[in-house]
C-alpha cells in the first residue's frame, strides 16, 4: 500500500464513522466532498448502500417508494459529479 492511497482509506473511515455517528446531512455532504476531491469515489455508492441497510424502513406511503432510496440517489450523484468534473476539466484546458 503506498501512502498516496492514506488519505483515501481515512476518508472511508472518517465517511464510515459519519454515517454511523453523525446527521444525515453532514454524511451527505462529506460524500459530495469525497467524491469530487477523489477521482471514482465508489465509496459513495457503498455508502448509500450501507445506509439502506441500517437505516431504511420499507414503506409503500412513502413519497420515493424505494427500498432503496440512499443507493439510488447515491448512484444518481456519482454520475451527475463523474459528468460534472470532466466538463469541468474539458473547459479548463
Amino acid at each position: 500500500m503506498g501512502i498516496h492511497r492514506a488519505p483515501r482509506i481515512g476518508a472511508a473511515f472518517l465517511i464510515c464513522f459519519s454515517a454511523l455517528s453523525l446527521p444525515w446531512p453532514i454524511t451527505a455532504t462529506l460524500g459530495i466532498l469525497f467524491a469530487v476531491i477523489y477521482e471514482r469515489y465508489y465509496e459513495l455508492i457503498l455508502l448509500g448502500l450501507a445506509i439502506d441497510l441500517l437505516y431504511a424502513v420499507a414503506s409503500s406511503n412513502s413519497f420515493f417508494p424505494n427500498p432503496y432510496p440512499a443507493t439510488v440517489i447515491s448512484l444518481i450523484l456519482y454520475v451527475t459529479l463523474q459528468f460534472l468534473k470532466k466538463r469541468i476539466l474539458a473547459l479548463s484546458h
